[in-house]
C-alpha cells in the first residue's frame, strides 16, 4: 500500500513543484501552499462545506461513506464534483488507491466520541504484525477512566491510531503520542490534521523510553497488556523478542514520569497466583510505584479461557499459550486498571467494577483517590450525601416464606465501574443524608421515626456503609473544615 517515492520519479511531473515529506516511513506531498488538504477533508466530511453547486450534504456524505465506511470502489472524477481537486490531494496523501474499477480508499474512518478517526481496514485471513485497529472496547475504557483535569502536558503511550491523545488535546497544552509501530504514529498524525488539532506530538519508540526523564500531568496507555508466549503482533503482543509483564514495566514507568498531582491510567493483566487474593499482583505494582493508586479489577479468566480469547486461531497454539500461563504459575489471570496519583499523602486502593465505566468515569476515579481516611467518630460527625445524578435500584424476593427486601445498588451517572451495595435498614438511614445532616443526626432522627430500630449493631453497620461508599467514591462528604473553608 505504501512505498517510498523515488526522486527521479519527480522530474517533469506535476509534482515536481511539490516537496515530499516522510512522515514514519510514509512519503506525504505537501503543496506549495499551507492549507493542509486532511484538515480540509476533515471539515467536508463535517459538513463544513456544501460541495459544488446543486450538490446536497447528504450526497457527499454518501460518496465518502461508501469509500471510506464501507471500503466500496467509487468512479474516478467522483469526489471532484464534492470539491475540485480532492481526488488528486487525498491520492497525494495516500488516502487513495488507483484499482481497475475506479478509486478506493486505502484506510477506514470511524466517528469515535465526536473524533474523526482513520484506521487500517478490517484484515483478512492473515492479521499483519503493524496493523493499526480502530478505537476498541478497551479504548473506551481507558477513555473513561482518564481523570480529566485542563493541564499543561500529557502522554498517551502505545498511541495506536491517537485516539486518546486526540482526546486529551481538548484539555491539554500539549500531548505526547508514542509508539514503537511506524504506522501507528503515520495514523496519529493524519488523525491530528484530519480534526484540525495542532497540539499533539508524535516520538517513535518503546513504551516510555522516548519520554525518559520528562514530566507529565497526564498519562494514559492503552498498552499491548497481553501476557503472552508468542511476538508477532505489536498490538497485542508488544515489542518483538521481549515477553514478560508489560503491565509491570509500564505502572513503573509511569511513576517515573509522572508530575506532581498528576494521574495515569494503564489497562492491565496480571498473573493471580491465589484466586483468594486477585489483586495482589497489581496492588504491589502499586506500592512499588511510591504513588497513591488504585486498581480496578474487571474480571478473572481461567489460562485456558484466557488463550482462547487471545490466541489468533490456526496462527497460534492455545496448548502452549495455556502451558506458559500456568508455567508462570497463574490460577488465573485478571484484567482490570491501574490508576496512578502522584499526591502528598499516599492511598493505596482497590475496588471491583462490576459495570461498564460510563463515558466521565474519571470523576469517580477521582474521588476514590483524594478520599481521606475516616475513624467511627469522623463518619458520625460528617454530612454526607450520594453524588448526583445517580440511579439506585430496589429488588424484593418473593419465596415460600414471603417477600424479603434486597440489598439497594447505587450507580452514579458518572460511575468506573464501581457500584455501591446498601442493606435496606441501612438504606433508611443513607436516605437522610443530604450534605446538610449529619450521619450522628440522622441515626438520631430514625430512633425518633422508629423507636427500637436503632441498635449498636445498625449504627456501625451505617458508619461502615458511609465510610465504605465514601472510599468509592459514591458519596461526597462535607466535615467542619470544609464549611469554614467556604464561610472565609
Amino acid at each position: 500500500m505504501w512505498r517510498d517515492i523515488p526522486h527521479g520519479w519527480l522530474a517533469g511531473s506535476r509534482l515536481a513543484a511539490r516537496s515530499i515529506r516522510p512522515v514514519y516511513g510514509r512519503c506525504v506531498v505537501l503543496s506549495a501552499d499551507s492549507d493542509d488538504p486532511v484538515g480540509r477533508f476533515g471539515i467536508l466530511w463535517n459538513g463544513g462545506r456544501a460541495g459544488p453547486p446543486g450538490s446536497t450534504p447528504a450526497a457527499t456524505n454518501h460518496t465518502l461513506h461508501q469509500l471510506f465506511v464501507e471500503g466500496a470502489t467509487v468512479e474516478s472524477g467522483e469526489l471532484d464534483e464534492i470539491e475540485p481537486g480532492l481526488e488528486s490531494s487525498l491520492r497525494d496523501e495516500g488516502l487513495l488507491e488507483q484499482v481497475p474499477a475506479g478509486l478506493r480508499a486505502t484506510v477506514r474512518i470511524s466517528r469515535w466520541r465526536g473524533l474523526l478517526i482513520a484506521h487500517d481496514p478490517p484484515p483478512g485471513d492473515r492479521i499483519p504484525s503493524d496493523i493499526v485497529l480502530r478505537p476498541s472496547p478497551t479504548t473506551r475504557t481507558v477513555a473513561a477512566l482518564t481523570v480529566r483535569r485542563s493541564c499543561q502536558r500529557a502522554l498517551d503511550v502505545g498511541t495506536g491510531c491517537g485516539a486518546l491523545a486526540l482526546l486529551a488535546a481538548a484539555h491539554a497544552d500539549e500531548v505526547v503520542a508514542t509508539d514503537v509501530n511506524p504506522r501507528a504514529l503515520w495514523f496519529t498524525d493524519l488523525n491530528a490534521r484530519l480534526n484540525g488539532i495542532e497540539n499533539v506530538r508524535c516520538v517513535e519508540g518503546d513504551l516510555f523510553d522516548p519520554v525518559s526523564g520528562g514530566s507529565f500531568d497526564l498519562v494514559m496507555g492503552n498498552l499491548p497488556f497481553v501476557l503472552s508466549p508468542d511476538t508477532e503482533y505489536l498490538f497485542r503482543d508488544g515489542v518483538r523478542g521481549e515477553r514478560g509483564d508489560i503491565s509491570e514495566r509500564a505502572v513503573a514507568a509511569a511513576a517515573d514520569v509522572l508530575a506532581p498531582d498528576g494521574f495515569a491510567t494503564l489497562l492491565v493483566n496480571w498473573v493471580v497466583a491465589d484466586r483468594e487474593a486477585p489483586a495482589a499482583a497489581a496492588l504491589s505494582w502499586v506500592r512499588a510505584s511510591g504513588c497513591s493508586g488504585l486498581v480496578l479489577s474487571h474480571s478473572l479468566q481461567s489460562p485456558r479461557t484466557y488463550a482462547t480469547k487471545w490466541a489468533q486461531g490456526s496462527a497460534d497454539n492455545v496448548e502452549e499459550w495455556v502451558d506458559y500461563l500456568r508455567a508462570r504459575g497463574a490460577a488465573a489471570v485478571a484484567n482490570g486498571a491501574v490508576v496512578l496519583h502522584r499526591s502528598r499523602q499516599r492511598k493505596i486502593r482497590s475496588a471491583q467494577m462490576s459495570v461498564s465505566p460510563s463515558a466521565e468515569g474519571g470523576r469517580q476515579v477521582e474521588r476514590i483517590l483524594t478520599a481521606s481516611a475516616l475513624d467511627d467518630v469522623a463518619v458520625r460527625a460528617s454530612r454526607p450525601k450520594i453524588v448526583m445524578p445517580h440511579t439506585t435500584t430496589a429488588r424484593i424476593r418473593h419465596d415460600a416464606t414471603g417477600t424479603t427486601r434486597q440489598p439497594l445498588e447505587i450507580r452514579l451517572d458518572d460511575t468506573a465501574g464501581v457500584v455501591g451495595i446498601v442493606q435496606p435498614a441501612v438504606a433508611e438511614v443513607i436516605d437522610r443524608l443530604d450534605g446538610e445532616v449529619s450521619v450522628g443526626d440522622a441515626l438520631a432522627a430514625q430512633r425518633v421515626a422508629s423507636p427500637g430500630t436503632v441498635s449498636p449493631e445498625l449504627e456501625a453497620a451505617v458508619t461502615n456503609t458511609v465510610r465504605a461508599l465514601v472510599f468509592a467514591g459514591i458519596m461526597e462528604r462535607r466535615d467542619a473544615m470544609h464549611d469554614a473553608t467556604h464561610l472565609d
